[in-house]
């Protein structure tokens, strides 16, 4: 399944906000905008939906390897994430975000959050799942640099217990940074939240399928912390979080995030992550509509 590249950013949101928010809690209601950490900004195509002209060059995000089918209870499936600065200025904080879904048609149609893990690979070569199981912040990296990009070992599952009309998936690979936005009309520019999201699809078989005999996943090299491959530039990892593989020159690091009240728990810019739910339902229309569930 393919949606266009151009709301890939927006569905992604929407498939990550129900996780993100119970993630968040009440905390993270009164936190109040701050434009070193972009999980507390409002979402930038959000901002803009009066015009719905927003448009960032700042950031690059993809996701390669993924197999194109996938047999449930099979075991895991290895990707790569990248996250790529295509801007001439250096981004200071860019969150990382993944996650496995599905889009639905409507009641009956399952999601797929509920069956799908998704793992990152930090710098030792353990493999760490997501917050929310299926979706959650992989990492924050401080002073990504113009042309540098930053490469994360992703892997996920598909329990043998999916629905068998869950048919299709999705794996997300999400960038999250600070931008700014200026109205038309009054030309006040505001603090916001862009993002670019890349994604591919597979198709979900269960086992003993004999639709597809040569459905199996395709081959994908083992990554070991000796092997991991580098990064072309600066990255860093926020204190108390797994480093994701990769290795990259040191600088100093950027601001902390806002506290989420759980080490491991995946901030969501809380302006964001409500829109986006809300938006998930029916803003298909808009360029950047939340169309898209877990």
């Amino acid at each position: 399944m393919r949606i266009r590249r151009a709301t890939a950013a927006a569905a992604t949101a929407a498939a990550l906000a129900p996780a993100l928010l119970l993630a968040a809690g009440p905390a993270r209601a009164d936190t109040a905008p701050d434009p070193s950490d972009p999980t507390t900004l409002p979402s930038c195509a959000d901002v803009s939906t009066a015009y719905g002209d927003y448009e960032q060059n700042s950031l690059r995000a993809d996701v390669q390897g993924v197999p194109k089918v996938v047999v449930a209870g099979d075991g895991w499936h290895e990707a790569t994430g990248t996250l790529h600065n295509i801007g001439g200025t250096t981004l200071p904080v860019v969150v990382a975000f993944g996650s496995a879904w599905r889009e639905t048609d409507g009641d009956g149609d399952p999601a797929l959050g509920p069956y799908a893990t998704v793992q990152v690979q930090d710098a030792g070569g353990a493999w760490t799942t997501l917050s929310g199981g299926s979706s959650g912040r992989a990492d924050v990296l401080h002073d990504l640099a113009p042309g540098a990009t930053r490469t994360y070992h992703l892997r996920f599952e598909i329990s043998a217990d999916v629905p068998k009309l869950a048919r299709d998936g999705e794996l997300s690979f999400e960038g999250l940074f600070a931008d700014r936005y200026t109205y038309r009309d009054t030309g006040k520019t505001v603090d916001c939240a862009g993002d670019s999201s890349g994604m591919e699809g597979y198709v979900i078989e269960q086992a003993g399928s004999t639709t597809s005999p040569t459905a199996t996943p395709t081959a994908s090299p083992t990554h070991s912390p000796t092997a991991a491959p580098t990064v072309s530039t600066t990255g860093s990892t926020p204190s108390g979080a797994a480093a994701p593989s990769g290795t990259a020159t040191t600088s100093a690091p950027g601001p902390q995030l806002a506290a989420t009240g759980a080490d491991s728990a995946m901030p969501v810019l809380a302006g964001l992550g409500a829109a986006a739910v809300a938006a998930g339902a029916g803003a298909v229309a808009l360029g950047r509509g939340r169309r898209a569930h877990r």
